[in-house]
């Protein structure tokens, strides 16, 4: 169909246009149907939260049983729809609308998506509301959602044909929204701390955490104070590896081998057993560790060499245990000692169906998505690694033996973890908190090779294996122990914002410079002019939501005024979900009234015939500007780093 225009004009949606076919009638029912799609970047009358909003022009009455939906969208999809049972017996397209919306922008948990459908009689079409992070991406979920439903429910419909297109969609999805299990526990979080997220930009995987000079960008956990130097660093295991030894701490004996012949050479003088590498590489690809003889040898040069380009390291093994050390805001925040995936004999089953087992287990267990546990995956270097213990997939191991799986202690080959935080030597807490410090990182994550994580690094054979730019292994309580590093004590990330709505002319100038009198580099806006620090901001075409957008992504903003009329919220909604100060009209229709008063910290009512001038030291008495007034203006307000734009 035609692509959603987030505006409020109105777009087709129908299996028609995307599948070139001819309009078509099932049971008397013409699928071609006339929405309105518009983005409610905020609460709303319609919904308290941000939000893509459907209208649809007339009802969509036809019905189809379950089972033959969930038939049809096994030809676009080997997913299941939903779980068993299905939510009723018959489903009316906009039911399989919201059901289809929700798990395209929440595919490993659809219960938590926001999907509202809304009935507005027997004449006018339902709404339905999909809650939104990423206006855009939501805005795709959703038309497609629309064209997926309507195609189940034509006979005629060219189903793989769309399931081409619907692979296409959730691709583009996966890297516009916090999908993986990191980016989910951190946004879930900050939420809970009412920190608000938006993207940076689509497909960037770079996300906004507060707003202004009191904003974060993260990507994974990785935030902007982590350098680019050390990133670069951390990326190449041998540039690294001389930086952690140039430091006075333990590294890693190793070499470079271009080929194998050069692979036995190192191994001769460093001897064995050994561990095989990519240069450059991440999450245990292409890595063989323990490995004992020159056909070993070839076989682990050859899966590294496959990975990396830019060479293959032979390093000398170190016996012990893998942890990792997450450090974040120069602070040691955890420990992990780290397990390789494996499985533990009954006497009855083989190994192919132990690991299937836990597989099943892991999947039925909840703490296995919250901490980002992954299944066990069966390929030649989990047979290889059976060989070595003389066992097979399908070996029937006694009761009790316990099968290693895996040379690699890393979680995204199935493996597991312990914390021991708690067990942390006082020496290896400060070679951790150094090496974040020299590589110059906020947030770093150090791999360290220890028979005991109890003992000093100068008192046993140890060694740092690598370090990370992006420390992984994050859920709930470590998301906001992560969090509160960038937004400590009870911060939310939020700028001071004031909201206009239809005040006289000149009080967002008048209030806007004299919250700048307190010292602050105040960014103030209404739908035709936008300016920060006085300089101005946005072209002219530019719709409201996209000019608050440009002040609060811009770390130089410390304060907002936005002006904005009665008419725009009651069409789109709020431009931000929470506001510090509300100046309005007395004269609100209840349903107004108590939309704003849930949003902001405070509401006036100004006096439609006040000027701006009688109006200024009224509002210069409200609770927002006690505040400032008590930090102390420019001395104790909050400053960017990097600087005002004047």
């Amino acid at each position: 169909g035609g692509s959603p225009d987030g505006g409020g004009n109105r777009v087709e949606a129908s299996a028609d246009a995307c599948l070139h076919q001819p309009a078509a009638t099932l049971k008397g029912f013409a699928l071609q149907v006339n929405i309105r799609l518009r983005c409610l970047h905020g609460p709303s009358l319609w919904a308290d939260h941000a939000a893509v909003l459907a209208e649809f022009e007339r009802p969509l009455l036809q019905a189809l049983p379950a089972e033959t939906i969930a038939s049809r969208w096994q030809q676009l999809d080997s997913r299941p729809l939903w779980p068993t049972p299905p939510p009723a017996s018959t489903l009316t397209p906009v039911d399989l609308i919201a059901i289809i919306a929700a798990q395209l922008q929440h595919p490993y948990d659809p219960e938590t998506a926001r999907v509202v459908v809304l009935p507005r009689g027997d004449k006018r079409g339902p709404c339905v509301l999909l809650g939104c992070l990423d206006p855009q991406a939501s805005r795709q979920a959703l038309h497609t959602a629309i064209t997926v439903s309507i195609a189940i429910f034509r006979e005629d419909a060219d189903l793989p044909f769309l399931a081409g297109r619907l692979r296409q969609v959730r691709a583009t999805l996966k890297a516009w929204l916090p999908q993986n299990p990191l980016m989910r526990t951190l946004v879930r979080e900050a939420s809970a701390l009412g920190i608000p997220v938006a993207p940076v930009a689509s497909d960037s995987r770079v996300w906004l955490f507060g707003q202004g000079v009191r904003g974060v960008h993260f990507h994974q956990a990785a935030t902007d104070g982590d350098s680019l130097t050390g990133t670069r660093l951390a990326m190449n295991k041998l540039w690294s590896n001389q930086l952690v030894l140039s430091l006075g701490f333990p590294g890693m004996t190793h070499a470079v081998a271009a080929d194998v012949p050069q692979a036995v050479e190192i191994a001769r003088r460093l001897g064995y057993p050994l561990v095989v590498k990519p240069l450059c590489g991440s999450q245990g690809r292409g890595v063989s560790a323990y490995v004992l003889d020159e056909q070993e040898l070839a076989q682990a040069h050859a899966a590294a060499a496959s990975l990396s380009a830019a060479g293959v390291l032979v390093e000398r093994f170190i016996p012990g245990h893998d942890h990792r050390l997450a450090v974040f805001g120069g602070k040691v925040a955890w420990v992990v000692s780290r397990r390789p995936a494996r499985v533990v004999g009954d006497g009855q089953r083989s190994v192919a169906d132990l690991i299937t087992a836990e597989n099943e287990r892991r999947a039925r267990d909840p703490e296995s998505a919250v901490n980002g546990t992954q299944p066990i995956k069966v390929d030649q270097e989990v047979i290889l690694h059976l060989r070595k213990q003389g066992f097979s997939l399908e070996s029937c191991p006694q009761q009790g033996v316990e099968i290693a799986l895996s040379s690699v202690a890393n979680i995204a080959r199935g493996g597991t973890f312990v914390d021991v935080t708690d067990q942390l030597h006082p020496d290896n807490r400060d070679m951790a908190e150094s090496l974040a410090r020299a590589f110059r990182m906020e947030s770093f994550g150090i791999d360290f090779q220890t028979p005991d994580i109890s003992r000093s690094w100068r008192d046993v054979p140890c060694g740092v294996i690598e370090v990370n730019g992006t420390p992984g292994i994050v859920y709930d309580a470590r998301a906001q122990r992560l969090l509160r590093v960038r937004f400590p004590g009870d911060s939310d990330g939020r700028i001071p914002t004031v909201l206009l709505i239809d005040p006289p002319a000149g009080l967002r100038s008048l209030l806007s410079g004299a919250i700048a009198a307190m010292g602050l580099c105040v960014g103030e806006t209404d739908d035709r002019q936008t300016a920060l620090g006085g300089m101005p901001r946005c072209r002219r075409d530019a719709d409201l939501a996209a000019r608050v957008k440009a002040l609060i992504c811009d770390p130089a903003c410390e304060g907002l005024v936005i002006e904005t009329t009665v008419t725009a919220i009651e069409d789109s909604g709020l431009v931000l979900d929470r506001v510090d100060l509300v100046v309005a009209p007395v004269e609100l229709h209840e349903d107004l009234e108590r939309l704003l008063r849930s949003c902001c910290g405070q509401l006036i009512a100004s006096d439609p015939l006040a000027s701006a001038e009688q109006l200024l030291p009224m509002l210069l008495k409200a609770r927002l500007f006690g505040a400032l007034a008590e930090q102390g203006g420019a001395d104790g307000a909050p400053r960017s780093r990097w600087g005002s734009p004047v």
